[in-house]
């Protein structure tokens, strides 16, 4: 052991003269400050000088191991101290430098976000995106985690809609107002911003959002010289903050606010084809696509997997021959969707379909199940009535129809004439409890 000791001993100033010229080289090529290196050489040459000391100390052998293993934690965290100083610092050393073959790199990665954009277009869904967009720029200015936020409608809020590279929760609970924070800054200035510290960011996340992460940056999109959301940047070191990072990032802008806002709009556009405009439930072609895809499953599984759908409309919304006012049958449209979807599954799935007709469809529901769930409906009509414009409570009733897979059909489209015949008969069956609306209510 003494041999060992001799030698480290010798070797440390062996050590200090190469950390030494290291620093000087680096320090002259814009990279890692001489402080890193300086750090490395002293708890270089500490760490065996006090081994040494503690080995041939008259401390008892416990206290011995307890001086050993505080030397060894000391030495650790200096050493992970410098790996962390090391890479920020060598990383602000690449952005700054301008060789030739650092241009071509970054031009080579900026290149690579143009290709994405042209290649993946508005086929991936925004959530995809963001995380094919996250990687492509951790590979330009590396960061630990990021968030994407987007403008509301109004513009005053900023929601937190997807993240990477951390966890849920990064994403805050509640909105934050423009202006707020380096992404509300952001939003405001057109320009990258900049976060030394975390304690204004802090206070817009939940608690503990943030532990760990030390500074940030906040990157605003535009489209037609506007912005319409904002990546921020997080890292557990100290990002750089200069004119060369702000050119980097802002280059990043340029290349995938396009890619986002294209993501964004097809996803905008399939919800709108797929949804009703007036009671923001599903539309029938939500509705059959959803079906279809239940009615493979119940093929699947066959006796295991049972499947029912149902079809109700309002008694009386369209022979109606009274005046009124158009706005009220849109809100009892809404008013039969709300109180219907109160009664259902989690798992069940509910659409609307022509004038005050809805869908529903019931996966594992049996034609009992089928039942008690129209029963829980009714009921849920007769205790809660629809509040006219005029102050007027009244009383909605609906009819009902419902179908079975394999008993009433083995197609969408068997199963859905099967529940409209059948609610049609109902009709029939008891003409009164009669709602009488107007016919311009229908659409």
């Amino acid at each position: 052991m003494s041999g060992r000791l001799i030698f480290a001993a010798a070797a440390t100033p062996i050590i200090y003269m190469e950390f030494k010229e290291a620093s000087a080289s680096h320090g002259a090529a814009g990279g890692p400050s001489t402080r890193v290196y300086t750090a490395l050489a002293v708890i270089g040459l500490a760490a065996p000088t006090v081994t040494f000391l503690i080995a041939v100390s008259g401390l008892d052998p416990r206290t011995k191991i307890y001086g050993l293993a505080t030397t060894s934690l000391v030495y650790f965290a200096i050493c992970f101290w410098s790996f962390r100083r090391l890479r920020s610092e060598s990383f602000r050393s690449s952005l700054n430098r301008g060789d030739h073959a650092g241009e071509v790199d970054l031009n080579g990665k900026l290149l690579a976000l143009e290709e994405a954009n042209e290649f993946f277009g508005t086929s991936l869904q925004p959530a995809d995106t963001f995380r094919l967009v996250s990687s492509r720029i951790r590979e330009i200015y590396p960061f630990t985690a990021s968030v994407l936020f987007i403008i509301d409608a109004g513009g005053s809020n900023l929601h937190a809609t997807h993240a990477d590279g951390g966890d849920d929760r990064l994403l805050p609970g509640s909105a934050i107002e423009k202006g707020r924070g380096i992404a509300g800054l952001a939003v405001l200035s057109g320009d990258v911003e900049f976060a030394s510290d975390l304690k204004a960011e802090r206070e817009l996340f939940t608690p503990k959002a943030l532990d760990g992460l030390r500074s940030a940056a906040a990157i605003p999109l535009s489209y037609k010289d506007e912005v319409f959301g904002v990546i921020q940047l997080f890292s557990e070191t100290k990002l750089p903050v200069d004119g060369r990072s702000r050119e980097v990032l802002a280059a990043v802008a340029e290349r995938v606010g396009p890619l986002l806002r294209g993501s964004m709009a097809f996803e905008r556009s399939l919800s709108n084809a797929l949804t009703d405009p007036l009671t923001s439930l599903p539309n029938e072609r939500a509705f059959f696509m959803i079906l279809e895809n239940q009615l493979a499953e119940s093929i699947r599984f066959r006796e295991e997997r049972p499947l029912s759908v149902i079809s109700l409309d309002i008694k009386g919304f369209d022979e109606s021959d009274n005046g009124g006012d158009a706005g009220e049958g849109e809100r009892l449209l809404s008013f039969v969707g709300d109180i219907v979807q109160g009664q259902l599954r989690k798992m069940d799935f509910l659409a609307r379909s022509i004038s005050d007709e809805f869908l529903i469809i019931l996966p594992t529901a049996s034609e009992s199940t089928a039942k008690e769930i129209v029963n829980r409906i009714q009921i849920a009509f007769a205790q809660t009535p629809f509040k006219t414009g005029d102050g007027d409570d009244i009383k909605v009733w609906l009819n009902f129809g419902s179908s079975c897979f394999w008993k009433d059909g083995e197609n969408a489209n068997q199963l859905l004439q099967s529940a409209r015949l059948r609610r049609q008969q109902a009709k029939s069956q008891d003409p009164d409890k009669v709602l009488w609306f107007n016919k311009e209510y229908l659409n």
